[in-house]
């Protein structure tokens, strides 16, 4: 099995992020927690041969089709590939599917939506086209130039709401919030769920976890592992294990009403989650 990684134009940022290429799997494979598909982040999917499966934590396993639009997920859960199977995914940003799609993300948060069903056939033709293309980057990055271009739906500011709540390291106090940007918790409450697929407080806590996971697995050896999650917005180690279990326990472990969470499993969820073809992009 082979997993490519390639960056895509300068021009699509910030909304595309990377692209992965998944070829060669002969048989059936899994993928844990969030080896694939990372918390917080949306997707564009395109199965070229196979299928793909995800069981969610929460939540009853689903198929995609063809073409997707895939997220964000907020819990835990696995990815089964059924080979022989290949594909092509597009990592997005928070707010890349609003902008490329025009998609309201409050429907697809920990789903998917089928990319054939939202215009003349333009996804599932393009994923065609990456079934035989020698040169797939070049591909992708022509047909999300195109929908950048074409595509008119409004961020309504909620690309500067995100910025200034990651400078908040997930400690939100969405009144603050609505009072910096004038206007009312509940519309931008809405506005945001509707761009991203999450409240902002959800956005922030999964933003947060993710930058303490990131900074874990760059040092996996170190024993001040509780300074790193002050430096990312943990108050305490409480509120972290909080978040260990309901973003990357499986749904059995959260289950005991005092739950062991040990360092070798932080270490192993580190792991599992920035593996070494995928960067840490938060």
């Amino acid at each position: 099995m082979n997993i490519q990684q390639f960056l895509p134009k300068q021009s699509l940022n910030p909304f595309v992020q990377q692209y992965f290429l998944l070829e060669d799997f002969t048989a059936d494979t899994t993928f844990a927690g969030q080896q694939l598909f990372s918390l917080g982040n949306q997707y564009l999917v395109f199965v070229l041969k196979g299928e793909i499966t995800f069981r969610p934590s929460d939540h009853a396993p689903f198929t995609l089709p063809d073409a997707s639009v895939v997220g964000p997920f907020t819990c835990s859960g696995s990815v089964k590939l059924s080979g022989p199977s290949s594909a092509v995914i597009v990592q997005l940003n928070a707010c890349g599917s609003h902008r490329l799609l025009g998609l309201s993300m409050d429907t697809v948060t920990n789903y998917y939506r089928d990319l054939s069903k939202l215009d003349a056939g333009q996804w599932k033709y393009l994923g065609r086209e990456l079934a035989s293309a020698n040169d797939i980057v070049s591909l992708l990055d022509r047909a999300l130039e195109k929908a950048l271009r074409e595509q008119e739906r409004s961020l309504q500011g909620v690309d500067e709401i995100l910025e200034h709540l990651l400078l908040q390291n997930g400690n939100v106090d969405m009144e603050s919030v609505a009072l910096y940007f004038k206007t009312s918790r509940h519309t931008l409450e809405r506005r945001f769920m509707e761009v991203t697929g999450l409240t902002p407080q959800m956005f922030s806590r999964i933003a947060r976890f993710n930058m303490a996971m990131s900074s874990i697995k760059e040092d996996m050896h170190t024993q001040q592992w509780q300074s790193v999650l002050q430096d990312c917005g943990y108050g305490d180690q409480t509120h972290f294990i909080k978040d260990f279990l309901y973003f990357g326990a499986p749904k059995a472990e959260k289950e005991p009403k005092t739950p062991q969470v040990s360092l070798r499993k932080i270490f192993k969820l580190a792991e599992t989650m920035y593996p070494q073809y995928r960067t840490a992009l938060n």
